[in-house]
């Protein structure tokens, strides 16, 4: 159990250290702080949290440093809103204007589209000084689940299908190494229709999946896995995917990416992949971190991830979001994400609107926002 002291002072080291970069020592947490502990008693604090997994201590520092688990409970319980400030606005609302005038004003094309998120991508990598990351999701037709069965071959081998919005149906074959019951496999399809059905297959969330699995009776767990995975290789048939990344050097600005054999484990890394398993898409509005050792790509495992949704036109889906060291200033990135997201998302519609219109030549386009209002 961490104390409403032990969290004000874990708050404290997190803002100290993404400042300092540099491990945080009693006593400069006591001047930091100035509430008038004193150093022995931040110590016996610090202590706690070092043993409770929150703060480690580097080999050659006296100081101590925020870990994994210490960020995460700072994103969860501990940073501040973050108000965007009158520069971030008129930093962000440059760069989409920047990017909206290379755009010709009418007949938007799926070129262009592509042409305004690779200029995003840049945008955002200058915005933010860190490795950023667009993805545009297409979805091919409307693909929500309508239903899922299992057909029952024998004890171990199993058909799932799969009918998907549209008439589209896909089916795949499994193995079991281990029998099934008949009654068992047949709940199993119930219960995936309850709780999947009108999901589409590349937006079903975690707790979705924590209700299934702990739902589901021991005996069909590994059915449930092999459902899992097929509805997982039906996201990606789905749904076309582009990845773009801008700003791969801005890495080598921060300190933990001083080792060149380090950074560049990230850098091939995030330059082959040619799949988004190891990015965290959200599936609403909020922004979404994953933090260090979160990350199941080992890479990605002294990194952290921010990533914002942007809702396109058609039912279809972007994302932008930033990949840099696990020291970065969570509030702040979090705000400016999601303020150009939504700054994104309502350019482009902005965009469409007026191409839509068929108005007279030489007639001006409709009045965009005003500088530094957040878009809606």
């Amino acid at each position: 159990m961490v104390s409403n002291r032990q969290k004000q002072i874990l708050k404290a080291i997190i803002d100290l250290y993404v400042e300092t970069a540099e491990p945080i020592s009693s006593k400069a947490l006591a001047e930091y702080m100035n509430l008038g502990l004193s150093t022995a008693t931040l110590r016996n604090e610090m202590a706690v949290l070092l043993e409770q997994g929150y703060l480690e201590q580097p080999h050659t520092s006296a100081g101590r440093v925020p870990t994994h688990k210490g960020y995460r409970l700072y994103v969860n319980e501990l940073m501040h809103a973050y108000h965007i400030t009158k520069e971030d606005t008129e930093a962000v609302q440059s760069a989409l204007q920047a990017q909206q005038q290379s755009l010709s004003p009418s007949y938007f094309s799926p070129p262009e589209l592509d042409h305004l998120l690779n200029e995003a991508s840049r945008a955002l990598s200058a915005l933010t000084r860190y490795t950023a990351i667009t993805v545009s999701t297409k979805l091919n037709g409307m693909m929500e689940i309508r239903r899922i069965d299992i057909v029952i071959c024998d004890d171990i081998t199993f058909v799932f299908v799969v009918v998907l919005g549209a008439g589209v149906v896909r089916n795949k074959l499994y193995r079991m190494i281990h029998p099934v019951p008949r009654q068992q496999a047949e709940d199993l399809a119930a219960l995936l229709n309850r709780v999947l059905a009108g999901t589409r297959p590349g937006e079903i969330t975690p707790l979705q999946i924590t209700i299934l699995e702990s739902t589901t009776e021991e005996g069909t767990k590994e059915l449930l896995a092999a459902a899992i995975d097929f509805l997982k290789e039906l996201s990606m048939e789905i749904y076309e995917q582009d990845i773009r990344l801008k700003g791969e050097g801005n890495l080598l600005d921060y300190p933990e990416y001083q080792d060149v054999g380090k950074a560049r484990e990230l850098l091939d890394f995030l330059g082959e992949s040619a799949a988004t398993s190891w990015l965290p898409l959200p599936t609403t509005s909020s922004v979404v971190f994953r933090i260090g050792n979160e990350n199941l790509a080992k890479p990605l495992q002294e990194a952290s991830l921010i990533v914002a949704r942007c809702p396109l036109a058609g039912g279809n889906t972007g994302y932008v979001g930033i990949v840099g060291p696990t020291r970065m200033h969570y509030p702040r990135l979090a705000a400016r994400l999601s303020f150009f997201a939504k700054g994104l998302t309502r350019m482009l519609q902005d965009i469409i609107d007026e191409d839509d219109t068929d108005r007279p030549e030489n007639t001006p386009p409709p009045t965009r926002e005003k500088q530094g209002e957040e878009p809606n």
